[in-house]
């Protein structure tokens, strides 16, 4: 009996696993393209970048289904993201910043919290550190979140709504990147997309981010993956440069390393 019983189940989780799959094979060619669409009718110069599916995370869903690239804003790239949370397939949009985000990842963190009194919601802030910070000082954006709040996902808690954004703001080492989300979804695709005044708030946050992921020196956001700012040559990281450059096999010192960095880039081996 208790063996009839485990292959009931087995037969029952592959029969699950191979509808998921199947909604994920059949989802996102159309839906990238409508969301691109959308973007352009928005104003923006908007192309699609990729239909390839990406998994971010798992059990609960996390799959990217298509991309769209959105040329000369702070935005680079709007994905679209379906969610397996059987029976049922919600979607969202994350906002994605490419940018160096190594040794970076606690200052790039951020998430919305209700702010209460007396048990009852008066206010959000932002949690985290120092973009948070910057986040929690940048009033006019404060503002157009509010109005916002029937368009952006509100914060759910023990069972209550209150209406304020709920939004998380993670970066990604292992993609070189920072996504914008919405900690919500929906069940059809398009209720998902940006209004105007939406991608612009998110544009503004991923401005706030590029100051956090840009050249101390220059100012320029950094691409992902360099030890050397490629547009002024300034050396990145120099603490943790220096423990990688004591141990590096041409004994190069550190002095060596920051006074010229064109010529002993090469020669490092790390």
């Amino acid at each position: 009996m208790q063996v009839e019983m485990n292959s009931s189940q087995s037969d029952g989780g592959k029969r699950l696993f191979k509808r998921i799959k199947d909604k994920i094979i059949g989802t996102g060619g159309r839906e990238v393209e409508a969301l691109c669409e959308h973007l352009r009718l928005l104003g923006l110069n908007a192309t699609v970048e990729s239909k390839k599916r990406k998994l971010l995370s798992w059990p609960a869903g996390g799959w990217v289904i298509g991309t769209v690239r959105v040329a000369n804003r702070n935005i680079d790239l709007v994905e679209l993201e379906l969610l397996t949370v059987w029976p049922e397939y919600l979607y969202r949009c994350d906002y994605v910043v490419q940018a160096s985000v190594e040794g970076l990842e606690n200052k790039l963190k951020a998430e919305t919290k209700p702010v209460t009194v007396r048990d009852e919601v008066v206010d959000f802030r932002w949690e985290g550190k120092e973009l948070a910070q910057i986040l929690n000082s940048d009033a006019n954006l404060k503002d157009t979140l509010y109005r916002l709040k029937g368009t952006i996902f509100s914060w759910y808690l023990e069972g209550t709504v209150f209406s304020i954004p709920y939004l998380e703001i993670k970066p990604y080492r292992k993609h070189q990147c920072v996504r914008i989300r919405q900690k919500g979804s929906t069940n059809s695709p398009v209720s998902a997309f940006p209004t105007a005044e939406t991608f612009e708030a998110y544009d503004r946050i991923a401005q706030h981010i590029r100051s956090i992921a840009s050249c101390p020196q220059c100012g320029r956001t950094l691409p992902p993956n360099v030890k050397f700012c490629p547009y002024c040559g300034k050396t990145l990281g120099e603490q943790d440069t220096a423990k990688t450059v004591l141990s590096n096999k041409k004994g190069l010192s550190l002095k060596q390393v920051i006074k010229e960095p064109v010529k002993h880039m090469k020669r490092l081996e790390f």
